[in-house]
C-alpha cells in the first residue's frame, strides 16, 4: 500500500524503516531543524549499524549527508551511542570469559547466566564481541533472564539466522 507520494504505508520495505519515516516527513512538506535532523541521523545510524550493515545503501549515505547540513555532528552522536555505563562494562568483563568457539571456530557464543543477568543493565551490544571475531560465521548470545527463560540473539554475515530464530518462534529480521 503506497500513498500518493509512493511512500510505503504498510508491509515490508527494502529500505530501513527510518528512511521511510524521512520520506513521510518530506512528503508532508515539513521543515528540518537541528533537533529533528539529529533524531533522524541517530535513527539511521543505529538502524544500519553505524553504516556497517548490508542495509546501508547509497541513498542511506545521501540522506545522512543531507542531515549534516542541519547541524548534525556525527562524532558527537557516535560518542553518545558508544558510551556504556560502568555496570555494563563490569558485566561485560564477567561475561567475556564465557566466550566459546565451536564448529572449527565458525560459531562463537557467549552466555549471560541467571546469576549475572540484571534487567537494568544494557547487554544488546555483547553479541558484537563474538560477531567481530575473525573466522566466525554465526555469533550467538544466550541471556538467561529467568530461571526457565533464556533469550537468544544471533548475528551472521552470511547465514540466515532470522529463519533459525523464526523456527523457534522468535523474531528476526531480514538483512
Amino acid at each position: 500500500l503506497y500513498d500518493e507520494n509512493k511512500v510505503c504505508l504498510d508491509g515490508f520495505v527494502e529500505k530501513t524503516f527510518d528512511e521511510s519515516v524521512i520520506e513521510r516527513f518530506e512528503a508532508m512538506g515539513w521543515e528540518y531543524d537541528e533537533a529533528i535532523a539529529v533524531d533522524f541521523y541517530t535513527a539511521i545510524t543505529t538502524d544500519c549499524g553505524s553504516f556497517r550493515y548490508s542495509n546501508t545503501t547509497s541513498k542511506t549515505m545521501q540522506r545522512a549527508a543531507k542531515l549534516l547540513d542541519y547541524g548534525v555532528k556525527p562524532n558527537e552522536i557516535s560518542d553518545m551511542l558508544d558510551i556504556r555505563s560502568r555496570k555494563t562494562t563490569e558485566l561485560l568483563a564477567k561475561v567475556l570469559p564465557s566466550l566459546t568457539f565451536d564448529y572449527e571456530g565458525k560459531v562463537a557464543h557467549i552466555t549471560i547466566t541467571n546469576d549475572l543477568y540484571d534487567k537494568e543493565t544494557q547487554t544488546d551490544s555483547f553479541v558484537s564481541y563474538p560477531r567481530y571475531t575473525e573466522g566466525f560465521e554465526v555469533a550467538v548470545m544466550f541471556k538467561a533472564v529467568e530461571p526457565e527463560v533464556t533469550r537468544v540473539s544471533m548475528r551472521s554475515s552470511n547465514v540466515d539466522v532470522a529463519s533459525v530464530a523464526l523456527s523457534f518462534g522468535g523474531g528476526g529480521h531480514l538483512r
